[in-house]
């Protein structure tokens, strides 16, 4: 698998929160490039399988991404707002997709400057405030485009300098990227007491209601999650964030299996994996919050990647920490204690 390649096809999905069979469908499309075994659940998930032993292990990872919701149409201009907490600081003179009857390019309108007022400089206006200016007439923008519609960042997958991306939705694409490189490795020799389901998971976003009901009923023994989490910058400190190119994050947290966050730091070091401890005081704000609680409660662990700019159009990855969260997993999901 060529790891930039594949990742650069799935952060080119427009799979909003929620997108219902749009998204499943077109998720579906992408992962029989990958596995020919895969089914959607009624809750809109994805799964891929591997293995045929009697032990079954959950992998999760979200495939929606944060987006705006077409709220109004104001003559040729649409209006919106943010349910998902996407970053509206880079909202003005921003391009945008809404993806109605189909996808419709717009930019959002911003004020010129000369024309605020002396207390309006410098202020972020809330989503509600802003519009999109598609250029067309408001007709032909009544046929295209309807209240309820979702409103993303458009597409654009970059490579920086020292082998870094930036792109819309890494966000939990970069989850969606290890499962399918987990998939790869264990189809072809997959330890022979366990099965393992990989799980795309639905409305991560807003309800957390994907993982809920991903595979339920199938007899998890554990489940594995996997994020993004915050990247220090200039103005992010290493004490609420983790520096990018410090490899996988591994989660410890009250909610999550103690157990298995050992397990994972022990083989991180013992194989000189690159990696962090992220610690969390109580809710893990992931997937894990969910599998952990369901049906009687699942052992589950957490590895995350570190971004930057977090749900924005440009968030930024080093690719060197997805091959340490690949390589920990892998061995992870081979140890003779699973």
């Amino acid at each position: 698998m060529d790891v930039l390649k594949t990742l650069e096809k799935l952060t080119s999905l427009y799979l909003p929160s929620p997108g219902g069979k749009k998204n499943t469908d077109a998720l579906a499309k992408a992962l029989s490039e990958y596995a020919d075994n895969v089914s959607v659940t009624r809750g809109g998930s994805v799964i891929i399988t591997a293995g045929s032993g009697k032990k079954r292990v959950l992998v999760d990872a979200h495939h929606d991404e944060v987006c705006f919701i077409v709220s109004e149409i104001k003559g040729s201009f649409v209006k919106i707002i943010d349910p998902f907490g996407a970053d509206v600081r880079v909202l003005p003179a921003g391009r945008l997709t809404i993806l109605g009857e189909k996808p419709v390019a717009g930019v959002c309108f911003a004020m010129p400057p000369h024309l605020l007022k002396d207390d309006e400089r410098g202020k972020n206006l809330p989503a509600d405030k802003l519009c999109i200016d598609t250029g067309l007439p408001e007709a032909t923008l009544k046929k295209l485009v309807f209240p309820g519609a979702p409103v993303c960042y458009p597409r654009r997958f970059e490579k920086l300098e020292n082998g870094r991306v930036a792109a819309a939705a890494l966000d939990d694409r970069i989850g969606c990227l290890l499962n399918l490189m987990l998939y790869e490795s264990l189809k072809k020799d997959c330890p022979e007491d366990i099965t393992v389901d990989f799980a795309f998971a639905s409305e991560e976003e807003r309800s957390g209601r994907g993982a809920e009901t991903e595979g339920f009923g199938r007899g998890y023994s554990e489940a594995l999650a996997f994020d993004v989490t915050f990247a220090t910058d200039p103005a992010v400190s290493e004490k609420k964030a983790l520096a990018l190119g410090s490899g996988a994050a591994i989660g410890v947290s009250p909610i999550l299996d103690r157990a298995m966050s050992d397990a994972l730091i022990k083989i991180a070091k013992e194989n000189g994996i690159p990696h962090t401890v992220e610690v969390m005081g109580g809710r893990t704000g992931t997937d894990c919050d969910s599998l952990s609680t369901r049906e009687g409660g699942i052992k589950t662990a957490l590895v995350s990647v570190p971004i930057r700019s977090m749900h924005t159009p440009v968030e930024l990855c080093d690719p060197a920490d997805i091959d340490a969260a690949f390589k920990l997993c892998d061995l992870f999901l081979r140890r003779e204690a699973l």
